[in-house]
């Protein structure tokens, strides 16, 4: 990892118990690791994922997952960017300390080097082998605050395993810098939210039976590759989706598979999509797991750790969904409009080809009328299914994506690739490949 400009400073504050350091607390999240130690999810404590640190349990961390003793291995704390920082103090709480067993079986950090995200600002410590809050202070130039990375340079070993662990990662900032307050209340939400979506994940896959019809894995890694222009359609969701098809054909190049080149020609004939009721067969919602987003992808916020699935697992198969005839006056076109969708008094609408029984393709429309001053809305997703029944394209005018299956009838998604409209950002969605004790 580079780390640009390097300051060392020689003064560090060490605290036990309790982390009373002046200042203000940052929530920290999303945070993300150079790797991380995966023992499955049938084992209770084998999840050591690094938003772990930020969790606000001793229960819980982060232990690096790569081969040797975690030299070299790293975490990026992302925290709201806070304006006019000189000064930042990081603490770290070592080890496992679930119990006093685990704390002696992995190794601990001996010592680190703290950076400051973008200005690259560093300082070197040293680590006591202990289990109290251990705080340091890192020095730049006033200036903006987006990350701290701690990187591990040194290693108290463990009795019986070779990976390192920390428990706790905490940031301050000195009084009188301003937090955007908004921005952290959002920011301890979401982080929130991951641990129970975790928890509740880990119910799922941990149940035999429920983990062996989950079409999807319990583990994704997204990996960014590049980037593109972003697209500007004036707000033509079809053209949206379109152009982002487009785009992300060319990033693949030979690798475009040929349903694609079906999408978009289904897009250009729209005489050929018909206004449709859906019975979704499985309706469990998506497990909130890495490198992906069970959210309904019509009207959420961009997805940039993952790709976005439909809301439902039923959508992922053709043979899961089951279409029949309605009668509809809007199209598919004026309902993409915003305007226009707001007028017609549709919450949401549905179009298939064919129009009866199970489809090959699906157009999902909401809209959403203006309240209070705010503008009319509405969201368009393009599903489009493979010669195997897989899903294998979904576009909106946030993102498009390609998904590839493994594994014959009870098939399992083995990789994505998408693309951000928006920025053009290309992101490869692929199983995690754990290293196992």
């Amino acid at each position: 990892m580079k780390c640009g400009l390097w300051v060392v400073l020689l003064t560090s504050l060490t605290v036990t118990g309790g982390w009373a350091a002046e200042g203000t607390a940052l929530v920290a999240g999303p945070v993300e690791a150079s790797s991380a130690l995966w023992q499955g999810w049938a084992d209770r404590h084998g999840d050591h994922h690094p938003m772990f640190l930020v969790d606000g349990s001793t229960r819980t961390g982060w232990v690096e997952g790569a081969e040797g003793d975690g030299v070299g291995e790293w975490v990026r704390l992302h925290v709201t960017p806070v304006e006019g920082v000189a000064k930042v103090a990081v603490a770290l709480r070592n080890g496992c300390q679930r119990t006093g067993r685990t704390f002696k079986q992995h190794g601990r950090v001996a010592k680190a080097k703290l950076t400051l995200r973008p200005s690259g600002a560093a300082k070197s410590v040293e680590v006591a082998d202990d289990k109290g809050w251990q705080a340091f202070e890192v020095e730049q130039a006033a200036g903006r605050l987006e990350a701290v990375e701690v990187q591990i340079d040194g290693v108290h070993r463990g009795d019986g395993s070779e990976h390192a662990c920390v428990s706790e990662v905490a940031v301050r900032v000195p009084d009188g810098v301003a937090v955007d307050a908004a921005g952290e209340k959002a920011r301890q939400a979401a982080v929130k939210a991951w641990v129970k979506a975790r928890a509740a994940a880990r119910k799922v896959f941990t149940n035999r039976r429920k983990a062996a019809e989950m079409p999807v894995l319990p583990h994704y890694v997204a990996r960014p590759d590049g980037t593109d222009s972003a697209l500007d359609c004036g707000g033509d969701q079809i053209c949206v989706i379109e152009e982002g098809l487009k785009a992300l054909k060319r990033a693949l190049g030979a690798d475009a598979p040929a349903v694609m080149d079906r999408a978009l020609a289904q897009m250009k004939e729209q005489s050929g999509w018909s206004p449709v009721a859906v019975s979704v067969k499985d309706t469990r919602p998506v497990p909130a797991v890495d490198g992906l987003c069970g959210l309904d992808g019509l009207d959420a916020w961009a997805c940039p750790q993952g790709v976005y699935l439909p809301g439902e697992l039923g959508y992922l198969s053709a043979s899961g969904v089951t279409t029949r005839p309605v009668e509809s006056i809007p199209t598919m076109r004026q309902l993409g409009d915003a305007q226009t969708c707001a007028t017609y008094g549709v919450d949401e609408a549905v179009f298939a080809r064919p129009r009866v029984g199970t489809p090959a393709a699906l157009v999902r429309v909401t809209c959403a009328a203006g309240e209070a001053g705010a503008p009319a809305r509405s969201a368009m997703q393009l599903l489009v299914y493979g010669d195997d029944g897989q899903l294998a394209v979904m576009a909106s005018d946030r993102e498009a994506a390609v998904f590839e299956w493994s594994g014959g009838e009870a098939a399992k998604l083995s990789g994505a690739r998408k693309l951000v409209i928006s920025t053009g950002r290309r992101t490869r969605v692929e199983p995690f490949a754990p290293i196992e004790e």
